[in-house]
């Protein structure tokens, strides 16, 4: 039902649990996903024993990235260099990068300065418990990333 599925609307298949996989049965597992017309999205990449040279060999669309494996990442500019650095690779290889875990408005800053398109985290706002607010959130900080402004 899934692949019927795939095969009419754009499905994006993230991928969580394949750190116990091996890189052959990972890249056989997306295979399969793309023979259906779905998209790939590997969740908390550089959390498990998949590096970036792993990323040649498999053909995903998205991979999503932890900003917290990167600490005190708004004062460090070898961490900063990092991230830009996963982002001019995936980039290079048309893999969209997904950061998650932004908190803050200066980490959204940096990260909006670096190109990248998908970010998530607690800038935007908490969890659906607070729906509301999160949405007033949102909508202000659309704002700013529309605007092309640096955010102070």
């Amino acid at each position: 039902r899934l692949y019927e599925l795939m095969e009419k609307t754009e499905v994006i298949v993230e991928l969580s649990n394949y750190d116990n996989m091996a890189l052959a049965e990972l890249q056989d597992c997306i295979k399969e996903i793309r023979s259906h017309r779905g998209k790939v999205l590997l969740n908390y990449f550089g959390t498990n024993k998949f590096t970036l040279n792993d990323l040649d060999s498999l053909v995903v669309d998205y991979v999503k990235y932890d900003l917290i494996l990167l600490n005190n990442f708004e004062e460090s500019e070898e961490n900063k260099k990092y991230l830009l650095e996963l982002s001019t690779y995936c980039l290079s290889r048309d893999i969209e990068l997904v950061v998650m875990g932004v908190e803050n408005l200066e980490q959204l800053n940096i990260i909006k300065n670096m190109g990248i398109k998908y970010i998530q985290g607690y800038v935007f706002g908490k969890p659906a418990s607070e729906l509301d607010k999160s949405i007033k959130r949102i909508n202000e900080v659309k704002t700013i990333l529309e605007s092309d402004d640096s955010i102070v």
